[in-house]
């Protein structure tokens, strides 16, 4: 499991790969996912339950202390 907190530039260069290898990801920048080619691609890299790719998952609030 990789927790992105990295920011946008962070997910753009290593989401998809994270993903791809089989990774859960929770991504923490989610506003990021307001690029559409960024959602697009991200979410294409998860790919669908039992592909063997990691899942994406997305926390709801804000993290913190």
């Amino acid at each position: 499991m990789i927790v992105e907190v990295a920011g946008h530039g962070g997910l753009a260069e290593y989401g998809e790969r994270a993903l791809a290898q089989g990774s859960d990801l929770i991504i923490a920048s989610v506003g990021a996912l307001a690029d559409v080619a960024l959602h697009d691609r991200i979410v294409a890299a998860a790919g669908p339950p039992g592909s063997g790719r990691g899942r994406l998952l997305l926390p709801a609030g804000a993290l913190g202390e």
